[in-house]
């Protein structure tokens, strides 16, 4: 896939190379361009993320295909649990190059679900209210009830503003209570809610742990959704 915005590529190519397992990030990458898993600390030192990242852009079409082969990835290797978090890194920041990576979160999604489900036949127009009607402080004394604030935030930030996955310091900047009601006003039906919220699991490092936080927010929300629900799965496939 080619390159489209260089500037981006670039802050994504600073992140990995300054991350703190920034060594198993570019094992990883180096084994994704030759298919070999390289041991060398010092030859790891070496190398420069720019042009491996590069190639793995050029080389896998989608985040999806990316995500494939990072897990597939993760098969060929001794202690696998090791290095899934590094996979998720790799998927979470690379796939801020693919277009359909931010569709996911974009604002767009809604209107593309409605695209693909449209009758052929125009139908009536049926008037309804664009908000849900909740009390923003008595729904956040219940997430903290239910699940882990800080883990919400986390989830609802990057769904929301996946521009600023890559910077986790700008999540300071938002308020819990600001981003359910946006989170809310955005994604009124609670289908999508799972959907999205289950992708940012599987994103994040802790997949357990944001499971759970997940499903406590979405047992905060049955009240303000009023419909029946279902846990948060944890599938990585």
């Amino acid at each position: 896939m080619n390159i489209i915005n260089r500037d981006i590529f670039d802050q994504i190519v600073a992140y990995l190379e300054h991350h703190d397992d920034s060594l198993k990030i570019k094992k990883m990458l180096y084994c994704l361009c030759t298919g070999r898993w390289e041991r060398n600390k010092d030859f790891l030192d070496s190398i420069n993320c720019y042009h491996f990242a590069e190639y793995v852009v050029k080389e896998i079409d989608t985040h999806e295909q990316l995500k494939e082969k990072l897990f597939a990835l993760l098969k060929s290797v001794n202690k696998p649990q090791e290095y899934v978090s590094i996979a998720k890194i790799i998927y979470s920041a690379l796939g801020q190059i693919y277009p359909d990576f931010h569709r996911l979160y974009s604002n767009d999604l809604g209107a593309q679900q409605l695209r693909a489900t449209q009758p052929s036949e125009p139908v009536p127009e049926v008037k309804k209210s664009t908000a849900i009607e909740f009390d923003a402080f008595e729904l956040r004394q219940k997430v903290m009830s239910y699940s882990n604030p800080l883990r919400v935030k986390t989830m609802l930030h990057m769904i929301l503003h996946p521009e600023e996955f890559l910077d986790p310091r700008k999540i300071n900047q938002h308020l819990l209570d600001a981003l359910l009601t946006e989170f809310i006003n955005k994604y009124p039906r609670i289908q999508e809610v799972e959907e999205l919220l289950s992708e940012a699991v599987e994103l994040l490092d802790d997949v357990e742990e944001y499971g759970k936080a997940a499903t406590g927010l979405i047992q905060s929300l049955m009240t303000v959704y009023s419909v029946s629900t279902k846990p948060v799965g944890m599938a990585l496939a």
